[in-house]
């Protein structure tokens, strides 16, 4: 499988999540996208629910996770002043029933 650069598809936005980082153009934190497979979500579930966002974008959080805590080391993302909007936020509702 192909290494993608996980800075083509994560931000971080100080209004948006208090800068974590996010999904590009969403409120989806990486932070989120983990959890829901931490949570035992499968990939199937997570595209059932959140159809918009794509396979690398998730396989980014993935890269950002590995590079984040490779070598005992943390890293952030750029956060950008408050109100700072370069792209327009994707708003998702998750459909998942029956957690």
């Amino acid at each position: 499988m192909n290494q993608i650069d996980w800075h083509d598809y994560l931000d971080g936005d100080s209004a948006i999540l208090g800068g974590k980082p996010i999904i590009k153009g969403t409120r989806l934190s990486v932070e989120h996208i983990l959890g829901l497979f931490a949570s035992g979500w499968t990939w199937d579930e997570v595209f059932k629910n959140y159809p918009e966002l794509t396979k690398d974008e998730v396989r980014a959080a993935f890269h950002y996770t590995r590079e984040a805590v490779q070598d005992d080391r943390l890293v952030t993302l750029r956060s950008r002043p408050a109100g700072w909007n370069s792209l327009p936020t994707r708003i998702f509702r998750c459909s998942r029933s029956g957690d």
